[in-house]
């Protein structure tokens, strides 16, 4: 799957986006909280907690409030 353009949760960036492995999104994320185990081209804003899994790949500047690797 691959879905390009912007992507806001609604109400102005507030809720939550998960990036399925094998998933792909090309273009800006403004969310509250991400979890990401596939694939992100472009910027990304995360308020709170942005959890990057095993399989994770972002290409782009990352800003956010806290971070969580896994392996």
């Amino acid at each position: 799957m691959c879905a390009p353009g912007p992507r806001h949760a609604l109400d102005g960036g507030r809720g939550s986006l998960i990036v399925s492995k094998g998933a792909v999104i090309n273009g800006p994320v403004n969310v509250t909280n991400l979890l990401v185990d596939g694939t992100l081209n472009g910027p990304v804003d995360v308020a709170e907690k942005l959890e990057c899994r095993a399989n994770a790949i972002l290409r782009g500047r990352a800003l956010y409030g806290s971070i969580h690797l896994s392996d």
